[in-house]
C-alpha cells in the first residue's frame, strides 16, 4: 500500500485563528514544563569508568614497562567458538585495550561445528604453556560445548576471568561493580542482585557477601523462580541486574533513591533512571571496568608466574 504524504506548513501565532492560536500556545506551554519536568526527574548521578581508569591505568602501565625490562610480556588467551555477533564486538574491544597497554592477547578463534576434543585439547596445551599468562573462553559457549568443561581445564593460576570456584583473581566484572559502587555505603543495607549465573551473578555474590556481613546488610539473589521479584527488589538500597538481556527491569523494581547498576542492559526506560540516586552509564561504565580488570589480573598473573626473572 502506498500513502501519499503532504507537507503543512503552520502559521505563526499571529496569523492562526484566535482558538488555534491559543491551543498552540497551550501546547508549547504543557511541553516546556514536560522538559523542565524530565529534566528535573533525571537527575540522578551517572557513574562511568572515566575517573576510575585515570586513576588506576598509570599504575598499571609501569607495571608492564617493569615486567618488559625483565623480559616479560603479559599474554593472554581467549577462545571463541561460533560467531556470536555481541562477543566479537566485545573481543574487539579487548583486543583494542589489550593493545593499548602492553598486553598481548590472542584469540583462538573456531566454528561453532568444532569438535568439543579438538578444542578442549588445543586449551589444554595453552593451559600448560609457560608462555600463557592468562586463559579464558569467551560467552556465550554454543552447544555441544560447554563453559563448564573449559573452567575444569584452567589451572588456578592463568584463572585471570574468575570462573573457578575456589578464587585467585577476582571476577573481572565483579571488581568493575564494586568499583563504581566505591562511594555507597553498605551499612544496614539491602542489596538485590537480579541473576545468580556463573559468569556475573555468583561472582558478583561472592564479593558482596563478606562485605554486608561486615557492615551488617544483606544480600537479596532474585532468580527466574524468586516469587514476586518486582516487590522483592522494591525493598532494595541496591539494584544490580545480572540477568539475561531478555529480563527487563522496570520502575517498579526500584526502591525511590536506590542506586541502579545494570550489568546486561535490563532496565528499561526513563522512569528507572528518574526513580535511581545514582545509576551506571549505559555505555562508559562496567564493560570499560571489566576490561580493564581483566588486563589488570592479566598482568598480575605475569607477575606472579614470572617471580624468579622479576628477583
Amino acid at each position: 500500500m502506498v500513502f501519499e504524504t503532504t507537507a503543512y506548513t503552520i502559521p505563526p501565532l499571529a496569523q492562526a485563528t484566535p482558538y488555534f492560536a491559543r491551543f498552540l500556545s497551550i501546547r508549547q506551554s504543557t511541553l516546556s514544563g514536560l522538559r523542565q519536568m524530565r529534566y528535573r526527574q533525571s537527575m540522578a548521578t551517572i557513574l562511568t569508568a572515566a575517573a576510575i581508569l585515570a586513576s588506576q591505568e598509570t599504575t598499571l602501565h609501569q607495571r608492564i614497562a617493569d615486567l618488559a625490562r625483565h623480559g616479560v610480556m603479559p599474554k593472554l588467551v581467549d577462545y571463541w567458538i561460533g560467531d556470536d555477533r555481541a562477543s566479537a564486538v566485545f573481543l574487539d574491544v579487548k583486543q583494542k585495550k589489550a593493545a593499548a597497554l602492553g598486553v598481548s592477547m590472542e584469540i583462538r578463534a573456531y566454528p561453532s561445528g568444532v569438535a568439543p576434543t579438538t578444542v578442549l585439547s588445543d586449551f589444554a596445551a595453552d593451559a600448560e604453556s609457560a608462555a600463557v599468562h592468562g586463559l579464558m573462553v569467551q560467552v556465550p559457549v554454543p552447544m555441544p560445548h560447554s563453559l563448564e568443561s573449559f573452567i575444569h581445564h584452567i589451572p588456578r593460576p592463568k584463572d585471570v576471568d574468575g570462573l573457578r570456584q575456589e578464587l585467585l583473581f577476582p571476577a573481572p566484572v565483579a571488581e568493575a561493580v564494586l568499583s563504581l559502587l566505591r562511594d555507597f555505603d553498605y551499612t544496614d543495607k539491602t542489596v538485590a542482585l537480579v541473576g545468580h549465573g556463573s559468569t556475573a551473578g555468583q561472582p558478583l555474590a561472592r564479593m558482596l557477601r563478606p562485605i554486608l556481613e561486615h557492615q551488617g546488610g544483606r544480600l537479596l539473589i532474585i532468580e527466574q523462580q524468586t516469587a514476586n521479584p518486582e516487590q522483592q527488589a522494591s525493598k532494595a538500597d541496591l539494584l544490580i541486574t545480572a540477568a539475561s538481556a531478555e529480563r527487563f527491569v522496570g520502575a517498579d523494581w526500584i526502591k525511590p533513591g536506590a542506586w541502579v547498576i545494570d550489568i546486561a542492559s535490563n532496565t528499561k526506560g526513563p522512569e528507572v533512571e528518574a526513580k535511581a540516586s545514582h545509576i551506571n552509564a549505559v555505555r562508559g561504565s562496567v564493560g570499560p571496568l571489566t576490561v580493564y580488570f581483566l588486563m589488570a589480573n592479566t598482568v598480575r598473573a605475569a607477575e606472579e608466574q614470572s617471580a624468579d626473572k622479576l628477583r
